[in-house]
């Protein structure tokens, strides 16, 4: 009963829901495509969702779609894709795939309409204060800046866009900038506008920079001369149009208060490898110096620390440093530069303390600590970067005991009262320290220095800087050369060779390229108004020449002419005003001390190194049989000495430069006999060769120019300046100036004409500087030797080529203002008269020139001076070869002599100038235009 129940319900559900044939008719559709394409551009887009009456369909990379089984009729089709508007719309589908079911649909791109707001300061480039009135302009619209230098644009639309600012008397600034919605932080752009500087048309002060590498933010420290009122304040440097942010620190103003020399730090932006740029100089108001690093930041913002180490080689605990960090916190320094650029600091301790200064034992047990450290450590505050010079010196007069081994097979008795060699390291860091140089085996003697220069991080790639000749010749800081040359390449390439051949040794007392004993005769490429590669730096700039030059320079330090006071009871200056601790050897503070190669360290007489004056090694009394151990060969001596750093340090003011200036003028200061140097110990020369006094004078002169004003260095190189030449006029018998009848005039005018004239007539009557030698009689011009015995033609002789040194010295001291035209004219004289008057120049080409005649008088005329030439030798045949010696060939010796003569308006130059304009400068050839080492000509036209 129960399972029929189920039958017949199960049978009535089955009736009630199968479809049946007979009531469910077949539906009809169609397939719907098309193309789906950007309405602007027309561009087909991939990735669009199309739906019709629940079903979807993606276009593909065409931007087709294609959606089958769609029911005829009305439908509804949407389109959507990211970035468009929606697209909606009713179509009609028709049967199968008929070409009346293709809809080709444009979409619209959707406007977000998002926009921001761009807001920042515009200020000056160099003062920081802030621009008012400014246009700024952002895409197509415009902002003022206020009172404040502000500025803020609102609805910009969001993404990249371009920013322009003007304002009169300021380059345009444009860059591209990001715009984010809204007012995020990301929209502040803080501008500084660089000031259009107007180089005037008769501007010639600038220099040429060219790089071999592309550089940014580029730290570059240079020094400069400039004309008398050129520059009223400070100078700033203009590259283009464009004003630097520029840190002058002025050294030297001339009388009117004008800039004459000062030292000048910036950054450039950008450096373009092998396209060379201008950079010009102007006046500015500030020289940007109050901004300076201060002790705290020098400490905290640089991982500053620089280290001299050293270690002896007897036990492993013979080591000894000195830390430039430690000095700092100490506040053991001084500062050299100061100011928002860069600031160097000296850092050094030169009191009676001496708390750095490093030794080891001795054979008998005694640490003098001799060596002294020193550091010049310069801060670039916007770069982060510090540059490191590192400074080894024996030169305190109390402690004078040097570190080294004889020679192997050399015995010494008594044993020697010295410490051995060290080996010395250089660390630059203060975290994490960086080895930056090791030496082994170091032979260190007194009164020398070493030095080593290194960055902190990368070093900025070398550039060739042309700093002008043209320009400084106009300033009278250096000599007028011939600027109508230009040195080949294949010179500068040779002149780099010697110097970077593996050769030439130039580690810490290698000699270079110097002759290491200044005595050697001859003529040399190291001695003459500068040495023959620095002459070349200043032609060219080019930075190979300027690697040797300052090469060289370093390297310099090993001759043993450094002295520095370490008394406290001494005085500087003759006025006794100013201690004398720590400064390089001043005469008035020894006033006995006689520093001639031999007289040192061994008192000659009751008048030399007397006790208190005396400086005693603490190595021993120096024992004559082994003197070139003593100095290893470096020989000290004003009659060769070459200058190896005014030019360097007039054109970078690196105080290192300076400072072996100071120690060589004040070493040659006590090269002549005590009692010789007159009431005020300014002599020199009296027992010194003619070319010795003329060297001396050389680097006297431009120390005394060169040292800072209103420094104690300036004053006593000053004095001993004039002092000398009112010395020299007395002893000459010159009058007229204002010199005469000071107390070194008449005491030379008396005392001192004796030890100059000897025998001779008190001056001679042609001006001969002095009355020459009978030993001067040795050469063919003034001497026969085809006879037998040899016929003199004359008594005695000197050098006329020693005399061209020294018009070449006194035309250059002329220059740097001090008043020596009475004696240009004096000395001149007579040596223009020969070359007009005898009966040939070539005569003045000789290596000799008579002075007394065979009866032991004067010659007393130019006619009778013939007299003491001896007639047969071929002066013009001596003169063909003289000719081609560029380095000391006498003809080129005499052009700046000539020179000097005709500046100081000597009669007659004009003839003997033109002379050498017709023979000496043609017949030169090419010899002198690749070294133009003594191509100085006239000033006055």
């Amino acid at each position: 009963m129960r399972q029929g129940i189920f039958a017949y319900l199960f049978t009535l559900l089955l009736l009630l829901f199968w479809p049946s044939t007979a009531y469910c008719a077949p539906k009809i559709t169609g397939t719907v495509s098309g193309t789906i394409m950007d309405a602007a551009t027309y561009t087909p887009l991939a990735g669009a969702t199309v739906n019709i009456s629940f079903k979807m369909a993606t276009t593909n990379g065409r931007g087709k779609y294609s959606i089958p089984n769609v029911n005829v009729g009305t439908a509804t089709i949407t389109v959507k894709m990211t970035g468009y508007k929606t697209f909606m719309q009713v179509i009609t589908v028709y049967t199968g795939q008929s070409l009346l079911n293709v809809y080709d649909i444009y979409l619209q791109q959707e406007s977000t309409a998002k926009t921001g707001t761009v807001a920042g300061t515009v200020t000056d480039a160099i003062t920081q204060s802030p621009v008012v009135g400014a246009n700024v302009i952002i895409g197509t619209k415009s902002g003022i800046t206020n009172s404040t230098g502000k500025y803020s644009i609102d609805n910009l639309p969001v993404g990249n866009n371009s920013i322009s600012i003007s304002y009169s008397g300021y380059l345009p600034y444009n860059q591209q900038i990001a715009v984010y919605e809204g007012q995020s932080f990301l929209n502040i752009y803080d501008i500084s506008l660089q000031k259009e500087i107007i180089v005037p048309e008769n501007s010639a002060n600038g220099i040429t920079i060219t790089a071999e590498e592309d550089a940014v933010d580029y730290p570059l420290q240079i020094a400069r001369p400039f004309l008398p009122g050129e520059i009223p304040n400070y100078p700033q440097a203009v590259v283009g149009s464009a004003g630097i942010l520029t840190q002058a620190d002025v050294k030297c103003r001339w009388p009117d208060g004008s800039v004459r020399h000062a030292i000048l730090s910036f950054v450039i932006p950008s450096i373009t490898k092998g396209s060379p740029f201008s950079v010009s100089f102007v006046n500015q108001e500030s020289g940007n110096n109050s901004a300076f690093e201060t002790k705290d930041r020098m400490l905290s913002d640089y991982n500053f620390d620089a280290v001299i180490k050293i270690q002896g080689d007897l036990a492993s605990n013979q080591i000894a440093s000195a830390s430039a960090r430690q000095m700092l916190q100490s506040d053991h320094f001084s500062y050299w530069t100061q100011g928002s650029v860069c600031t160097t600091i000296i850092l050094a301790d030169h009191s009676a303390n001496a708390i750095y200064d490093m030794g080891f034992p001795d054979a008998n047990g005694n640490n003098y600590r001799a060596l002294r450290p020193i550091f010049h450590a310069s801060f670039w505050p916007t770069l982060k970067k510090v540059s490191v010079r590192y400074i080894g010196e024996l030169s305190n007069t109390e402690k004078l005991q040097g570190f080294w081994t004889p020679p192997s097979g050399v015995s010494i008795s008594p044993s020697p009262y010295w410490p051995s060699h060290y080996d010395l390291t250089l660390l630059l860091g203060y975290s994490s320290p960086t080895v930056v140089y090791t030496k082994a085996y170091v032979q260190h003697r007194i009164m020398t220095r070493w030095t080593k220069k290194f960055w902190m991080g990368t070093t900025p790639p070398a550039l060739s800087i042309n700093h002008n000749l043209k320009y400084l010749a106009s300033t009278k800081m250096v000599s007028n050369y011939d600027t109508s040359i230009q040195i080949p390449e294949e010179e500068i390439a040779n002149q780099y060779y010697h110097w970077s051949k593996p050769e030439t040794k130039k580690e810490i007392f290698d000699p270079g390229n110097w002759t290491k004993a200044m005595p050697t005769t001859g003529g040399r490429p190291d001695i003459g108004p500068y040495p023959d590669w620095v002459i070349q730096w200043l032609y060219t700039g080019d930075r190979r020449l300027w690697e040797k030059a300052a090469g060289n320079a370093e390297l310099a330090g090993g001759w043993q002419g450094h002295i520095r006071e370490g008394k406290t009871d001494r005085f500087f200056d003759s006025a006794k005003q100013v201690n004398a601790l720590g400064k390089v050897l001043s005469v008035y503070a020894r006033p006995s001390i006689m520093t001639d190669e031999g007289y040192l360290l061994i008192s000659c007489d009751s008048d030399t190194n007397k006790a208190g004056d005396r400086i005693e090694p603490k190595e021993g009394v120096r024992n004559p049989s082994w003197p070139g151990f003593w100095n290893d060969g470096w020989v000290f001596q004003p009659a060769h000495c070459p200058d190896p750093f005014s030019a360097l340090y007039l054109l970078t003011g690196d105080f290192w430069y300076l400072e072996e200036l100071y120690f060589w003028a004040a070493y040659q200061a006590g090269h002549d006999h005590p009692v010789r140097r007159g009431p005020t110990l300014a002599g020199a020369g009296i027992s010194t060769e003619v070319r010795g006094q003329a060297w001396l004078f050389r680097i006297r002169a431009r120390v005394a120019a060169l040292a800072p004003d209103n420094t104690q260095e300036k004053s006593y190189f000053t004095k001993l300046t004039e002092d000398l030449i009112a010395i020299w006029e007395g002893e000459r018998n010159i009058t007229g100036t204002s010199y005469e009848g000071s107390i070194n005039w008449s005491w030379a005018n008396t005392t001192a004409k004796g030890w100059v004239w000897d025998s001779c007539a008190v001056p001679s009557s042609l001006c001969f500087w002095y009355p020459g030698s009978e030993g001067h009689v040795n050469s063919d011009s003034v001497m026969d030797y085809t006879q037998s015995p040899p016929k003199a033609f004359t008594k005695r002789a000197l050098s006329p080529w020693e005399i061209y040194f020294m018009l070449f010295s006194l035309g250059q001291a002329r220059d740097l203002g001090f008043k020596t035209d009475a004696l240009l004219y004096w000395t001149g004289k007579t040596i223009v008269d020969a070359i007009n008057g005898l009966p040939s120049p070539y005569y003045m080409v000789a290596s000799r020139m008579p002075t007394i005649n065979l009866s032991n008088s004067y010659f007393s005329s130019i006619e009778e001076l013939k007299n003491g030439y001896n007639p047969l030798y071929d002066y013009k045949l001596s003169y063909d070869y003289q000719v081609k010696d560029a380095v000391h060939g006498y003809p080129n010796i005499m052009i700046p002599a000539v020179a000097a003569a005709y500046d100081a308006g000597v009669p007659g130059t004009s003839t003997a100038w033109n002379w050498i304009l017709t023979h000496t400068i043609p017949d030169s050839g090419e010899y002198t235009k690749r070294l133009p080492k003594w191509r100085i000509f006239p000033r006055t036209p």
